[in-house]
């Protein structure tokens, strides 16, 4: 769907009590995203969830959906966000957009860092987890 165009689907839910109730319940904190969210572009995708999936981690980048939502869709699929621990997954979640360079051993609390929260490349806790050992970045 092209962002701002009219479907017959969201004519429907903005004319119909019911349809958007129905729709709201779809997106409450209980529900699983595969099922909805994603489903929304995609059919079912959860094998594409992974730290060296280059289309499946733009995803927050590009403003096809939320960090919060590709959180949500980590951890009902592989129970954690991508990266939450040290180690190889880490190390592929990087080099997957570093152009296969484990860059994690010279983070610096710099713009270019700072963006990676701000633009949704990682989750929280992950930028968090990594900035910790630096200061915090200064947030």
């Amino acid at each position: 769907m092209i962002p701002g165009s009219v479907t017959s689907a969201t004519v429907a839910v903005a004319n119909n009590f019911d349809a958007a109730v129905s729709w709201a319940h779809t997106y409450t904190d209980e529900a699983n995203v595969l099922d909805s969210t994603c489903q929304n572009c995609h059919e079912d995708e959860r094998d594409g969830i992974s730290a060296n999936e280059g289309d499946y981690l733009v995803h927050a980048y590009v403003g096809r959906t939320s960090r919060l939502m590709m959180d949500k869709a980590e951890i009902a699929e592989l129970g954690h966000v991508l990266g939450a621990e040290p180690g190889r997954e880490r190390n592929q979640l990087c080099s997957s957009c570093h152009d296969g360079t484990n860059l994690l051993p010279f983070v610096s609390c710099n713009p270019a860092w700072n963006d990676h929260l701000i633009q949704g490349r990682v989750a929280q806790s992950v930028w968090e987890d990594v900035s910790a050992p630096l200061g915090g970045c200064g947030w």
